[in-house]
């Protein structure tokens, strides 16, 4: 979440783990109505940031965090002493902080194990890949992301037709933030940006800019505010979720 600080021309155009893991716990909590919730994290800087705040916001959700478990990114995709550790501990639900290789590995041990927690985590896992990786290991996987093509609004679906054209399948999320990333640069320029700090400055002053991965606008360090959407997996494919 720091990196923005490191320099006045850096920006970003997706939401960090301290917004994406308070919503991710508040799903697990509050609309699932799961309380006893384990974890497993990579122990990189991006799965640090997602653990510590995934388990502050269900703490502040009123849940509990019964198991903290981490492996390094160089171990291997053996998870059954993890997984056996926390079965021990009886979570209803089971966060996973890590990329889709490593969730559907995790996913599908848990199941031949006769493990079967629900599971949960970020947009870290939203891809093709888990379902195809995962098959019926992650039916019913809860996790949040900051776009879906299957999201109604008439940008959005016409962005997916013509990406569909040109490259024969669905955007995934960063296609979509790349996306809108050229095109606020771009609207920088229409608007009267003619070198590198008049684009900064335009850029800076973006306010709820009508992208495909939602309304986008800019705080003081140049991180995005914007809605992270809630999906899980039904019948082999991702769905959203509904309140």
């Amino acid at each position: 979440p720091d990196f923005t600080k490191g320099g006045t021309y850096i920006f970003r155009n997706i939401s960090t783990q301290e917004d994406e893991g308070p919503t991710v716990a508040r799903y697990a909590v509050n609309d699932l109505h799961k309380k006893k919730i384990a974890v497993i994290y990579i122990n990189n800087d991006w799965g640090v940031v997602a653990k510590d705040n995934f388990i502050k916001g269900v703490k502040d959700a009123g849940g509990e965090i019964v198991d903290v478990e981490e492996y390094l990114p160089e171990q291997g995709k053996d998870f059954s002493a993890i997984i056996t550790k926390i079965r021990d501990k009886n979570p209803d639900m089971l966060y996973l902080g890590c990329m889709y290789t490593d969730a559907a590995l995790i996913a599908q041990q848990t199941r031949k194990m006769n493990f079967n927690v629900d599971l949960i985590g970020t947009g870290s896992l939203y891809s093709d890949e888990l379902l195809k990786l995962g098959g019926a290991a992650v039916e019913g996987f809860h996790l949040t992301c900051s776009f879906f093509p299957g999201d109604p609004r008439p940008e959005v679906q016409e962005f997916v037709k013509r990406y569909k054209e040109k490259y024969g399948k669905s955007p995934s999320m960063f296609a979509a933030q790349a996306f809108d990333a050229a095109n606020m640069i771009i609207q920088a320029l229409k608007d009267g940006a003619t070198d590198r700090k008049s684009l900064r400055d335009k850029l800076a002053a973006i306010r709820d800019f009508p992208g495909v991965t939602g309304l986008t606008s800019f705080d003081e360090n140049r991180n995005v505010k914007k809605e992270i959407s809630k999906l899980y997996v039904k019948d082999g494919a991702f769905e959203p979720f509904k309140d």
